[in-house]
């Protein structure tokens, strides 16, 4: 005899089998036909894994199951379609808009605020994670009852816990006395500096190191010395050198192409980034599962 089961997560909502057990004679198969209902989801990636038990001596191998609950504003040509998808599956994205809208604004500027968001969501492992309180520095805040630390990122504002959670953390701590400048774009050199803190707990990358370029070839950068940028547009001296190639050498980035002819090597650090390539940057930073 044989029952399919939901081998991780524990229950599989959006998925049935049939038949969901039964017996198979020997020297003889049974086909199996599978529903997936996505009435009340949210947009995302939704994985699972889907196990045959059998009372017969020999495993079974489990059989991976991929959900996408589709954003309306995302095209089947996007090449960003499966970072989006990724990102929202695991909770660091909820879309944008109104509740109930299903819209990502893939070619939005990305705002300050939404950067803190999508930082704190990723490095906390989702939203639900992210806490309303806690202390930056040693002063203490809490996003329900007070006392808050920046006065654009409030009690009782949506991105309050997330703005807060960055500053807690090193990854950011904000613009001026008590200003988060929520409404900002976020530049790709700032965007560089809070991915390369979120991926190392808030501590600092290193000034030197190596990147493998293409296959098999490697180069060293060394920032603080003179030449020692691998990019055209980032200075050796820039504050931002080390986090720029610490994500080029961990291949979250590989800068914005060769703005100064086919032999350049440009990050573009003064661009606004869109909400499309922080999925990937994100997803690629923070190692999240994205359909290839």
């Amino acid at each position: 005899g044989w029952i399919c089961t939901a081998f991780w997560p524990s229950s599989i909502p959006w998925f049935s089998a049939s038949p969901s057990a039964g017996l198979v004679p020997a020297h003889q198969e049974v086909s199996l036909s599978g529903t997936f209902d996505s009435s009340g989801l949210r947009p995302g990636l939704y994985r699972a894994q889907l196990r045959v038990e059998t009372d017969t001596p020999y495993p079974k191998a489990s059989l991976p199951l991929n959900l996408v609950v589709r954003f309306s504003d995302i095209l089947d040509t996007s090449i960003f379609e499966g970072y989006i998808y990724g990102l929202a599956g695991a909770g660091v994205t909820l879309g944008c808009g109104y509740p109930g809208e299903h819209d990502y604004c893939p070619i939005a500027p990305l705002l300050r605020q939404e950067l803190a968001a999508f930082v704190a969501r990723a490095r906390a492992g989702g939203d639900a994670n992210v806490p309303s309180s806690g202390t930056v520095d040693g002063s203490p805040y809490n996003c329900t009852l007070g006392p808050d630390l920046f006065d654009d990122a409030a009690v009782g504002t949506t991105f309050c816990r997330h703005a807060n959670y960055v500053a807690a953390h090193g990854i950011y701590s904000g613009c001026g006395s008590r200003l988060f400048c929520a409404f900002s774009d976020a530049p790709r050199w700032m965007t560089a500096q809070w991915l390369a803190r979120g991926m190392l707990d808030g501590s600092q990358p290193p000034s030197d190191g190596t990147v493998e370029t293409s296959p098999g070839i490697f180069e060293d950068y060394h920032c603080g010395s003179v030449g020692g940028s691998l990019f055209d547009d980032v200075a050796h001296d820039a504050e931002y050198c080390p986090h720029v190639h610490y994500l080029y050498s961990k291949h979250v980035t590989n800068g914005c192409g060769g703005s100064q002819g086919p032999n350049s090597r440009s990050f573009c650090p003064d661009d606004t980034v869109l909400r499309e390539q922080m999925a990937k940057l994100l997803v690629l930073a923070f190692d999240i599962p994205y359909l290839r």
